[in-house]
């Protein structure tokens, strides 16, 4: 299946993806937790739709739950974009500063 670049990915494409030198990451489970530990350093933002999380960049998972939410970087609630991100509060403030200027 061929990806299109502008969107995010779910374990299961990034398992599918995954090289051959790589065989961890062929095991959705163990990609899951794989792509679960970047999100917690802050590095990929999650957006879930329906029973699928998807994975992008944290600017793009930030920006996703502002218009879900229909809210303003300056006038949100970060606490609940850090809920449904998975991204830590000082990168989720950090994001929503740089998008207010």
């Amino acid at each position: 299946e061929h990806h299109s670049s502008d969107r995010p990915l779910s374990a299961l494409d990034v398992t599918g993806m995954a090289p051959s030198y790589l065989p961890s990451l062929k095991h959705r489970s163990h990609t899951s937790t794989v792509l679960n530990s970047l999100v917690a350093k802050g590095l990929l933002g999650k957006i879930p739709f329906g029973n699928v999380v998807y994975f992008s960049t944290p600017r793009e998972a930030v920006i996703e739950q502002l218009k879900r939410r229909k809210e303003e970087p300056a006038e949100c609630s970060p606490q609940e974009i850090v809920v449904e991100t998975g991204l830590p509060m000082i990168d989720v403030l950090e994001i929503l500063k740089d998008l207010v200027i």
